[in-house]
C-alpha cells in the first residue's frame, strides 16, 4: 500500500443540496437613491441550483428597489474585513402591518473578503467532480484520494472529501465533493487576481476532465505564515451531478498532470484564451446534452475553430480564404483530423472488441453513402442543419436515430481527442468507441510513434 499523506481540510463542508451558512447579522443594500439597513444572512446554497444568496429583514415599506434590480451591498466586518459586493434582488415580500417585518432575498455577483496582495497558497473547494483512484491521504479507513498537477507556475492539488457525498450524488444533486490547494510551484507569493485567472482556468480544465461543468468554489487565500488574510464566494457554473462518459482515465490518473501543463501553456496566452474557452464549452454542453441533433452540430463549430487554430494560425497551412472554401465538406476535417495523425477510417479503430458503431458499418458500402469517418460525420451533421424529405423516405433526417447517436458520439470522441493532441498528451484515455468495460487505450498519434519505434 501508497504511503498515506497528509490532507488538505476544507475550509467549507456542503454534503448533498445542503446549506453553508457564510453570514448572519447586520448588512445594508445601497443604490443612488436609498439605504436599506437590516439583519439578514448569506448561504452558499446547493439546491436548486448553486448560488450565493442573501436575505434582509427590514422594517421599512418605502422601498423604491425592483425584481432583477442590481444594487451594493455592504456588510460592515465580517472578522475585521468590511465586504462590499455587487448583489440583484430577486424577491421582495412587503409586510404592510405597523410592527410587520419585510424582506428582501437575493443573490451576490461578486464579493471579497481582506488582502489578496500577497498569498502563499489558495484552499478551494470543488463541486461535482468525479471519483479517481489517487494516492491515499488521510485516515487510513476512509483512504481519500489524492491527484497533483502542474503547470510551468502552478501546482494544484485535489483531494476528495468523503466516497459517501460522491456515492450520494448517484441520483442527481449538488455537493462539495473534493476540496484543492493552489501554490506556485517556486513557492513565490501571487496575488488573489492572479489566483482567480487560474481559478477560472480550473473551471474549464476540470469540466473537460469531467465531460461535464464541475466548479472551484469559495476560494480562502493564507499568507506564508498560514494565516487567513483573504476569500472570496465565488463559484462557476456546475452541471446536476450524472454520469457521462469522458476522456479521463480515473484508475490511471496521474499523467494528467500533462495535460493540465497542455492547456495552461494555451490558457496563459491571452490571444488563444478566448478560443479555447469555446472549445471547452461545446465539448461539454455536447457530451452532457442528451439531444442528438444540439450535439452535433456544437461539435461541429468546435473542429472548424479547432481547424482555422491548427491549420492557418499555427501551422500556417492554409489560408483563410481556402480554409473557408473547404469548411462545407468533409475534406476539411479529413485534412486537419489526418494531420493531428487521428484515424479517419470507419470504424477508425480496430475491431478487437465490439464498438458502438453498428448502424454506420452498416451504411458505409452502401451505393453513395459516406466511405470514412469524416464524410459520416459531415453528411449527417448537413441533414441536420439542412433537413429535406426525399421520396420514399419516412423522415426528414434520412438517418435513423440510432444512427445519429452514433455520429454523436463519434464526433465526441474525435471532439476529445483533438484537444488532448493540442494539449500535448501522449498517455491512455478512455475510448468510448468501445462497448468493453474496460475501454482504456493509448492515444492513437503515441501508439503511431510506438509502432514506428518498432
Amino acid at each position: 500500500m501508497s504511503e498515506i499523506l497528509e490532507t488538505i481540510q476544507p475550509i467549507y463542508q456542503c454534503e448533498k443540496n445542503q446549506i453553508i451558512s457564510l453570514y448572519e447579522g447586520e448588512m445594508e443594500l445601497v443604490d443612488d437613491s436609498q439605504v436599506i439597513s437590516g439583519v439578514g444572512k448569506i448561504e452558499f446554497t446547493c439546491f436548486p441550483e448553486i448560488k450565493i444568496k442573501f436575505s434582509i429583514q427590514h422594517n421599512s415599506t418605502l422601498i423604491d428597489y425592483k425584481k432583477d434590480k442590481q444594487v451594493r451591498f455592504v456588510v460592515s466586518e465580517i472578522d475585521d474585513k468590511k465586504i462590499v459586493a455587487q448583489a440583484r434582488i430577486s424577491k421582495i415580500s412587503f409586510n404592510f402591518s405597523p410592527t410587520g417585518i419585510s424582506l428582501i432575498d437575493g443573490y451576490l455577483l461578486d464579493s471579497e473578503l481582506g488582502n489578496g496582495s500577497e498569498l502563499s497558497y489558495i484552499v478551494f473547494h470543488l463541486t461535482n467532480f468525479v471519483e479517481y483512484k489517487g494516492e491515499h491521504v488521510g485516515d487510513p479507513s476512509k483512504l481519500l484520494a489524492k491527484l497533483t498537477i502542474e503547470s510551468n507556475d502552478w501546482r494544484v492539488t485535489i483531494e476528495s472529501i468523503s466516497k459517501e457525498i460522491i456515492n450520494s450524488l448517484e441520483d442527481g444533486g449538488y455537493a462539495i465533493t473534493h476540496v484543492g490547494r493552489l501554490e506556485r510551484v517556486d513557492s513565490s507569493n501571487f496575488t488573489s487576481q492572479e489566483a482567480e485567472e487560474v481559478l477560472v482556468g480550473l473551471n474549464y480544465f476540470l469540466s473537460f476532465v469531467a465531460g461535464r461543468w464541475v466548479s472551484p468554489a469559495l476560494p480562502v487565500g493564507f499568507n506564508s505564515t498560514g494565516e487567513r488574510v483573504w476569500e472570496k464566494w465565488l463559484h462557476y457554473r456546475t452541471d446536476n451531478y450524472r454520469y457521462v462518459t469522458s476522456w479521463f482515465p480515473k484508475l490511471e490518473p496521474t499523467n494528467i498532470s500533462v495535460v493540465f501543463a497542455g492547456f495552461m501553456k494555451w490558457w496563459s496566452d491571452e490571444d488563444w484564451q478566448e478560443s479555447f474557452k469555446l472549445l471547452i464549452y461545446w465539448y461539454v454542453e455536447s457530451n452532457y446534452s442528451t439531444d442528438i441533433e444540439q450535439s452535433i452540430p456544437m461539435t461541429q463549430f468546435a473542429f472548424e475553430l479547432l481547424a482555422w487554430i491548427v491549420l492557418v494560425q499555427d501551422r500556417k497551412k492554409f489560408s483563410n480564404k481556402k480554409l473557408k472554401d473547404l469548411s462545407a465538406e468533409a475534406k476539411m476535417l479529413e485534412r486537419f483530423l489526418n494531420g493531428c495523425q487521428i484515424p479517419i477510417a470507419m470504424p477508425p479503430i480496430s475491431e478487437t472488441s465490439p464498438l458502438f458503431l453498428d448502424e454506420l458499418k452498416k451504411i458505409r458500402n452502401k451505393d453513395n453513402s459516406p466511405s470514412d469517418s469524416a464524410e459520416c460525420i459531415t453528411a449527417i451533421r448537413n441533414r441536420i442543419t439542412h433537413p429535406r424529405k426525399q421520396e420514399g423516405s419516412t423522415t426528414i433526417l434520412k438517418y435513423s436515430r440510432e444512427t445519429r447517436g452514433e455520429v454523436r458520439r463519434l464526433c465526441i470522441w474525435y471532439l476529445e481527442l483533438c484537444l488532448l493532441r493540442l494539449f500535448a498528451y501522449e498517455g491512455i484515455y478512455v475510448n468510448r468507441l468501445y462497448k468493453s468495460k474496460i475501454n482504456y487505450d493509448k492515444v492513437p498519434w503515441a501508439a503511431k510513434d510506438e509502432d514506428a519505434d518498432n
